[in-house]
């Protein structure tokens, strides 16, 4: 529908057009910031990084088409200390809209920052050394409306966290997170009435400490939601060793997939095979989900796996993209 409507990338002013709608939007469109862009009722929302890390929302009317905005919906943490393009990508915001038409933002983690810790603990992960944000949580003050914005600070999202998504699967809303910086467990949260409050997380993967590095992974999640009666939470990710010692090594590789029946919370492999329970760590995530062995493959010279995007066919068979 974008491409029949010549007027969706531009803005109207009053010496004609411009083709975009912000000039200082930061950080390029990654899978690990999911979604930054909702289609509801014939309108395209879309959430970006602008100044000082913060967040931003623009909204396109197709029937008028129109846009509005954009508004800034929050203040983060991080722009106290980065700023503009060569600041802190981490706390790019992910954007849900409920079954109410609240539009939800999360945004503004790298981690955490260490004063957190003063009236939280972090079970889950590491706080950033610096200035490592908040996972912050908002939401639109009227449905559908990206004007005005109240920050949630009673839905209990943690305030440790980057790499936001949000999935929703009928009433549910999850939210995952790395749970901290490099060696910290990938979570997850639910929420059952529309974001306002969301329960205690539970552990995706988890971290196995070792001599030399620690384990760390790069996660995206999405919706399996052809799945008939059961209702599926899938998540794909790639490895990466986090050195304790000297320069950190950008190293990632391997592509794990595993997914989840929300009702449950039991998880499956790719064949549809149920898991053993157990700490899901590397060790665990190689005898039981691996899909993609990169490491001492020879087609693969550089070690670097991009973060995966994923989608489902018609047959639910899924599809991963990354670069290497």
């Amino acid at each position: 529908s974008y491409a029949k409507d010549s007027n969706f990338f531009e803005i109207k002013k009053k010496n004609g057009y411009k083709t975009y709608f912000a000039n200082n939007g930061y950080g390029a469109i990654s899978p690990m910031f999911n979604p930054s862009g909702r289609f509801h009722k014939g309108v395209t929302y879309i959430a970006y990084q602008g100044p000082h890390e913060d967040p931003y929302v623009a909204s396109y009317n197709h029937r008028k088409r129109k846009w509005t905005g954009p508004f800034k919906a929050g203040t983060s943490w991080l722009g106290s200390y980065w700023d503009g393009p060569k600041g802190d990508m981490h706390g790019k915001p992910a954007m849900i809209i409920d079954n109410e038409g609240y539009i939800h933002i999360s945004f503004g983690g790298h981690g955490g920052d260490k004063r957190l810790l003063k009236h939280t603990p972090n079970n889950f992960g590491q706080v950033h050394h610096g200035n490592g944000g908040k996972q912050i949580h908002v939401r639109s003050q009227n449905p559908r409306d990206i004007s005005s914005w109240k920050t949630m600070k009673e839905s209990r999202l943690s305030p440790f966290g980057t790499y936001a998504n949000f999935v929703k699967i009928g009433p549910r809303i999850f939210h995952t997170v790395r749970h901290g910086v490099h060696d910290s467990a990938w979570t997850i949260q639910r929420s059952m009435n529309n974001g306002r409050t969301f329960e205690k997380p539970i552990v995706v993967f988890d971290v196995n400490k070792n001599a030399k590095y620690n384990d760390s992974w790069y996660c995206t999640f999405r919706a399996k939601e052809n799945s008939g009666k059961k209702k599926m939470l899938a998540v794909t990710c790639s490895y990466h060793p986090h050195r304790k010692f000297g320069k950190d090594a950008m190293e990632r590789y391997n592509i794990y997939y595993m997914e989840m029946n929300i009702a449950n919370r039991r998880w499956y492999n790719v064949k549809g095979k149920i898991l053993p329970k157990g700490k899901r760590t590397r060790k665990w995530a190689n005898k039981h989900t691996l899909v993609l062995k990169s490491q001492e493959s020879k087609r693969f010279k550089y070690k670097y796996i991009s973060p995966v995007a994923m989608d489902f066919d018609n047959k639910n068979r899924p599809h991963l993209l990354f670069n290497v």
